[in-house]
């Protein structure tokens, strides 16, 4: 199949079997790749009901068919299992180099499954794979384990590594490839670390045919020619996914103190200015980037000395507002601990922010917080990301996420959650498409799978309103889903029409995909991912939002007075999607995806 290695590889770690299989044509036409295979391998392959640690849940790192093949972005990979966070389907993404060297080394995914009794990494070369101990390699950090893998295997091997975070099972521990690039969302890291697998790593010069070389010559050339005349594509290059700061902050989505407000006072010494004078040495790029959105960085001197790349916006976000800090060094220093260590950025910030209200409210006490916690406490928060990923003290009970934090307490109301996964940095009281589309997210409260807020603070539209939000929801979600099958970063089809990556995808593959199929594909992909949490147990009662966001109106900024009108948008979410009042899928609408006989 052309975009394709045409093989997957499976691991039983508890059998230390290796076997290769060639991919399911079929499967290959109706999911794409990526995100939408892996999401039907594991819908296929276990029980939603397993627990997220037994040896019968499985892990999949699946790259698409832009993955590597020299179209514009086209450098991603989706990590796909079962959260131990949120107990939904999750699908995780990371860019970098690893996911393209993992098709040159052979294969378009990888299936892990069981659990190795010591610790163990996957070696891949050209098509061969290897278990290899990693015993020596336990309890060390990313960059760490990057150097002495590189040493067993090959210098310029790519690696896939869970840090601390992983190994103790922190829910929301990421999966980290060229130190800095993390599939952080959902806790992928402690999926990994609960089977004893410590890294995988990859390194090859295979490469995958191309269906149509000057159609792909022709697709390359025309999206190339649209970034520099869109404004959105040069100010990312410009000034990376810092430009969100002031975005938020003058619409009033830059949630603030554990979402209590959506404007925060010290917004600018976060934003690019701030940013670019005190830490920024240079931008860098994933695989075949033309945008180059990230950012090396440095802090040079003082209690928060470190180096790195970012903090994203997200970061940003978790560690500024959210924690009520204003310094860009601390929140850096927060940020790469995080990379170190293997985890979440957001989860991470999120969950500290909302010990920081729970103390400041009284429900936390100083002796178990374990010093004077509270909002603006810059290095108390640093001091926490370490203590989490070691699970040590406090650490131990935020490793479990905010909503059982809060919940642990007493007071699940603080925990700013959808379906246990924390949220993001874009306030949905005064954007209320993303409202609706954290209440009805499948992995959770999610940004990168419907992001509304592009569309929403564009002209002719109000984002003010409740009313047109739920068709808009669903067409970003079924964009954005096809997008994650494809192998191509997000942020590379933020700014261009849709029509140019489907060209992309009709060059790679030789299949004449219109844009009609690959949204087709993309509603196919939401609906199972929403068959797997209603087997899982999840129900309407889970697309809901925290109560703040319901209850309790912004205090200031643009969206003074707003909340979000769930319940107005919801019934229009099910109808429009052909789904029963009960947020189940429609046999009718089952049969028209080909999901049911």
């Amino acid at each position: 199949m052309d975009g394709y290695t045409g093989r997957m590889l499976k691991v039983d770690l508890t059998r230390k079997k290796l076997a290769t299989e060639p991919l399911d044509e079929g499967l290959v036409r109706s999911f794409l790749g990526g995100r939408g295979l892996a999401s039907k391998i594991l819908y296929d392959t276990i029980d939603p009901k397993v627990n997220p640690f037994s040896p019968r849940n499985a892990i999949i790192f699946a790259t698409g068919p832009l993955t590597g093949s020299g179209f514009p972005c086209g450098c991603r990979y989706m990590i796909v299992s079962k959260s131990p966070l949120t107990g939904t389907i999750c699908s995780s993404n990371a860019g970098g180099f690893f996911p393209s060297e993992l098709k040159f080394a052979g294969f378009d995914l990888i299936i892990v499954t069981g659990k190795a009794k010591s610790p163990v990494y996957l070696w891949l070369a050209d098509g061969k794979a290897q278990i290899r101990s990693a015993r020596r390699l336990w309890g060390k950090t990313i960059p760490e384990t990057q150097e002495q893998i590189r040493k067993e295997t090959d210098p310029k091997a790519r690696v896939a590594i869970i840090g601390p975070g992983g190994e103790n099972r922190v829910l929301f521990a990421s999966v980290m490839n060229e130190l800095h690039d993390a599939a952080g969302r959902g806790g992928m890291g402690a999926i990994m670390g609960s089977k004893n697998l410590k890294a995988i790593a990859c390194r090859g010069t295979t490469r995958f045919k191309i269906g149509g070389t000057e159609a792909l010559r022709k697709a390359r050339r025309d999206i190339m020619n649209a970034y520099p005349h869109s404004p959105s594509a040069v100010g990312l290059r410009e000034c990376g996914t810092t430009r969100g700061v002031p975005n938020a902050q003058i619409h009033g989505v830059f949630p603030t103190r554990n979402y209590q407000d959506g404007v925060f006072e010290g917004w600018e010494k976060l934003a690019w200015p701030a940013f670019k004078e005190q830490i920024f040495i240079k931008r860098d790029s994933c695989y075949a980037c033309s945008i180059a959105c990230k950012r090396v960085a440095q802090v040079k001197s003082g209690e928060f000395k470190s180096a790195g790349v970012g903090p994203e916006y997200e970061s940003l976000y978790s560690f500024g507002p959210m924690c009520g800090v204003d310094n860009v060094e601390a929140v850096a220093k927060a940020s790469y601990l995080c990379n170190e260590l293997g985890l979440d950025t957001i989860s991470t910030g999120v969950t500290i922010a909302c010990a920081m209200e729970m103390a400041e409210r009284g429900y936390l006490s100083q002796r178990k917080a374990g010093g004077p916690l509270g909002f603006g406490n810059a290095k108390m928060m640093v001091e926490l990301v370490e203590k989490i990923g070691r699970r040590q003290g406090i650490g131990n009970l935020l490793a479990e996420g905010s909503r059982r934090f809060a919940a642990k307490l007493g007071h699940p109301e603080v925990s700013m959650d959808v379906k246990g996964l924390e949220l993001p940095g874009w306030g949905a009281r005064a954007c209320k498409g993303m409202g609706i589309n954290y209440a009805t997210g499948n992995r959770g409260g999610c940004h990168m799978k419907g992001p509304t807020f592009g569309v929403e603070f564009s002209p002719g539209w109000d984002p003010f309103t409740w009313r047109r939000k739920a068709a808009l929801a669903i067409e970003i979600q079924n964009k954005h889903t096809w997008i994650d099958a494809s192998g191509m970063c997000a942020f590379g089809t933020y700014f261009v029409d849709a029509e140019l990556v489907a060209a992309g995808i009709r060059a790679v593959t030789g299949v004449p995909y219109t844009l009609d199929n690959l949204m087709l594909i993309g509603e196919r992909i939401w609906n199972l991912e929403r068959l797997f949490n209603l087997k899982a147990g999840f129900s309407k009662k889970d697309d809901t939002l925290p109560r703040r966001l319901l209850k309790e109106p912004l205090p200031g900024g643009p969206g003074k007075g707003q909340t979000v009108e769930l319940d107005k948008m919801l019934p229009q979410y099910y109808r429009l999607r052909g789904w029963a009042k009960d947020g189940r899928p429609s046999k009718k609408k089952l049969r028209e995806l080909e999901l049911v006989a």
